[in-house]
């Protein structure tokens, strides 16, 4: 095996997917991005992300998705979702 710690995935017909998911919890000062007047609150914090790879012999596609969304229980108007993405096609 070249790396016994590395995550398995899901295999689903020529590729293997490997999805994750994250929480975490902390506080922003300035949740609002204003210049000036700053109300600060506790943030909750969600990530999901989900890496392709194929094992075609000859081909390759690869993809990194991620989206995430931060929220902000102690400001309204402040919650914002975020997300990035690439996928790659090797023929």
């Amino acid at each position: 095996e070249e790396d016994p710690w590395a995550p398995l995935g899901l295999r689903l017909g020529g590729l293997t997917v490997y999805p994750g998911l994250e929480q975490s919890v902390g506080y922003d000062d300035n949740p609002n991005r204003v210049a000036g007047r700053k109300e600060g609150s506790l943030l909750s914090r969600t990530d999901a992300d989900l890496k392709l790879r194929s094992d075609w012999s000859r081909h390759e596609f690869t993809g990194d998705l991620r989206a995430g969304y931060s929220a902000y229980p102690g400001v309204e108007g402040a919650d914002r979702p975020d997300a990035e993405g690439r996928l790659a096609l090797r023929v």
